[in-house]
């Protein structure tokens, strides 16, 4: 697929994850709903940066791109009317964006496996977004027990679907990120998960 596609597939994407947002907040969703609807669905677009661009310069735009708009967005409190922030100065909104710049960055000079770019950021898609829904659902406003079992239970399962890795290694990665995203403060954690997440994998990861 040449690049021009890509990047095609990776706008209609976050265009997908922006509408999804605004969506769910005219219909009187709680922010946290919309803000995690998109969270969830950003986070394919690493399919689309490991198997879709040909080269790094066009794998590396959207993400900086990316974390530019919401850095203005976040700026501005325009990203509370569009359902994906807070409003106000809002970190995780740019360190998003950020991750995913530096898992491109990192696949693209080969430093990284496809499987430890795409399993680092679906655990920060699916995993962090599972942990904050379900804590929610059990009533918890910030990080919760109930939260970090949901996501530890969710990144095992995506450890052992994306990477192959063993039982044991598959829940020291799963139990290490939980972890990591229950001691980072808010907002941080969109950095620290996927962080973790590929240093963990590149180390038990035997390619």
């Amino acid at each position: 697929m040449n690049d021009l596609t890509a990047l095609a597939l990776s706008a209609a994407l976050v265009a997908a994850a922006f509408a999804s947002s605004f969506i769910l907040t005219k219909v009187s969703a709680p922010l946290w709903l919309s803000r995690k609807a998109c969270h969830i669905i950003v986070s394919f677009w690493v399919f689309i940066m490991a198997g879709c661009f040909e080269t790094t310069s066009a794998r590396v735009i959207g993400p900086a791109l990316f974390a530019v708009v919401n850095l203005v967005l976040s700026r501005t409190g325009a990203s509370a009317s569009a359902g994906i922030g807070k409003g106000g100065n809002d970190i995780a909104l740019v360190f998003y964006p950020v991750s995913l710049l530096i898992v491109s960055v990192l696949y693209s000079y080969g430093s990284i496996s496809s499987d430890t770019a795409i399993a680092s950021i679906m655990i920060l898609g699916l995993g962090d977004g599972s942990a904050a829904i379900a804590g929610h659902i059990a009533g918890k406003k910030d990080k919760s027990l109930v939260g970090s079992v949901a996501m530890a239970i969710v990144s095992f399962l995506l450890v052992i679907a994306i990477t192959g890795l063993s039982f044991p290694y598959a829940l020291l990665v799963a139990l290490a990120v939980s972890a990591v995203e229950r001691i980072t403060p808010h907002g941080y954690d969109n950095l620290t998960v996927p962080v973790a997440a590929v240093l963990l994998l590149e180390v038990l990861c035997i390619r």
